[in-house]
């Protein structure tokens, strides 16, 4: 090892130099009509169209990670009256998430036509392995294609692995979910995490604000215009 004292100097400088901020963007999401086309286009009545459909309602309806879905034994799944799933989680942790409607009925007609047991894997690929999140990204791009060709619209977001658990997470807020129960059935460990996807929606942010204002000073919703009231959410998006 060659130690140059002469450039301690010029590596303090380096070290010193601040990093740069980047700013955060909240997370690319499906609109509610997008995710309905999306989720319509598995042809059910093929056992590769009832694999597909199967694995995309699941990763929206119980809004997990990709990796949490890949690791899913059939053994994780309860079906019945209580439908629910158990995912293995960042920091080795457990956590249950509720099933529901018709993605419980999806999930007991996937089991039963491919005859799973209750300990073989839930989603293998034609190599009798766990599915990947290549796997998944093929089987998104796909249906992302057939939706664009039966309606006019596009599907105005890049599609990936986690697009149906951010497109899920924003729905939940923008329907008025409060944010600490989002940020449990998500599995985040501080809600920090999950205030990313109040962002999605300038409105839904307005309106959390004003609901803090109404509990503390009730007579501060009134207090400023509708257009300082805008001026006021675009300072508070510069910050994020």
């Amino acid at each position: 090892m060659i130690i140059s004292p002469e450039l301690s100097y010029l590596c303090s400088e380096i070290i010193n130099i601040p990093f740069s901020r980047v700013a955060k963007k909240p997370p690319s999401y499906m609109t509610e009509l997008e995710t309905k086309h999306f989720l319509a286009a598995p042809d059910s009545n093929t056992k590769e169209g009832l694999r597909h459909m199967t694995i995309l309602a699941l990763l929206y309806d119980s809004g997990c990670r990709v990796q949490e879905l890949i690791e899913l034994n059939v053994s994780d799944i309860t079906l019945g009256k209580c439908c629910r799933m158990y995912v293995h989680g960042k920091g080795n942790k457990y956590r249950e998430i509720p099933i529901f409607g018709e993605t419980g009925k999806i999930l007991g007609k996937y089991i039963s036509a491919f005859r799973l047991g209750n300990q073989d894997m839930l989603f293998k690929n034609r190599y009798g392995n766990r599915l990947t999140r290549q796997g998944i990204s093929h089987v998104m791009m796909k249906y992302k294609n057939i939706v664009e060709m039966q309606y006019p619209e596009k599907i105005g977001v890049h599609v990936s692995p986690h697009l149906m658990r951010h497109s899920k997470a924003t729905h939940l807020v923008n329907s008025g979910v409060d944010i600490f129960s989002v940020r449990d059935f998500l599995g985040h460990e501080s809600v920090t995490t999950t205030q990313i996807y109040l962002t999605s929606n300038p409105e839904v942010t307005r309106k959390a604000i004003e609901q803090v204002a109404r509990k503390t000073v009730p007579e501060s919703t009134n207090f400023y215009t509708n257009e300082e009231k805008a001026d006021l959410m675009a300072f508070l998006e510069q910050l994020i």
